[in-house]
């Protein structure tokens, strides 16, 4: 059986905690008359390449 539902709303969150802070989204959905939520926490990473970075100086031009 196929639950069909709608996305009626998307919430943002910063939680503020100086040792820790953290992010999350609430989702609201309708299916019918109902209305559920879903809480996600956000994870935010900082992407660094894993390869070898060249100094400008010898870079090799385009």
């Amino acid at each position: 059986m196929i639950v069909q539902k709608e996305l009626v709303a998307i919430y943002d969150y910063e939680v503020p905690v100086p040792e820790n802070p953290f992010s999350f989204r609430l989702e609201i959905h309708k299916c019918s008359e109902l209305f559920t939520g879903s809480v996600y926490r956000l994870e935010r990473f900082r992407l660094r390449p894993t390869f070898h970075q060249r100094d400008r100086e010898d870079a090799d031009p385009l």
